[in-house]
């Protein structure tokens, strides 16, 4: 189990597996859209005003929770990484924490699944940035200006 240690890869897994409530049910007992509630990831955030509001995000499929005060969105991943993991020493990494809930086998498929969209969309990525580099030197016409927009762009 030594090779799966892609943070990215592990991240992907938790959201996809679990929900805030899932892994925190004392701190999100329900999910409700636009619910406030105090933020878990900055001190001093459990009196006053709640700054933080949940929200669910229909193209990912994931619930997550916005804090106007940090100007950040925080899954079930953040909850996983730095509350139970960093903070309260329940586990010894993410990967621990997802073993813990689920299967090795159903952990290799998933990871392995997850790999291969990465790889996918790097590759996509790399496409794009190379098609735009194409099209900076059809548009500039000579090799100062090409290097000057590849660099200021």
């Amino acid at each position: 189990m030594e090779q799966y240690n892609d943070k990215y890869i592990l991240n992907k897994i938790i959201n996809y597996k679990f929900t805030l409530q899932d892994v925190a049910p004392k701190d999100f007992p329900q999910l409700i859209e636009g619910k406030g509630m105090y933020c878990l990831w900055h001190e001093n955030s459990h009196t006053g005003t709640q700054h933080a509001r949940i929200y669910y995000d229909d193209e990912h499929n994931l619930w997550y929770m916005h804090c106007y005060v940090c100007h950040k969105n925080y899954f079930a991943c953040d909850y996983v990484n730095t509350i139970l993991v960093q903070e309260k020493q329940h586990y010894s990494s993410a990967k621990d924490f997802i073993l813990s809930k689920i299967g090795k086998e159903e952990f290799i498929a998933l990871y392995n699944m997850f790999k291969e969209q990465k790889k996918e969309a790097m590759q996509s990525q790399f496409k794009r940035k190379c098609a735009w580099i194409d099209n900076v030197y059809a548009e500039t016409g000579n090799i100062i200006d090409y290097i000057e927009t590849l660099y200021t762009a």
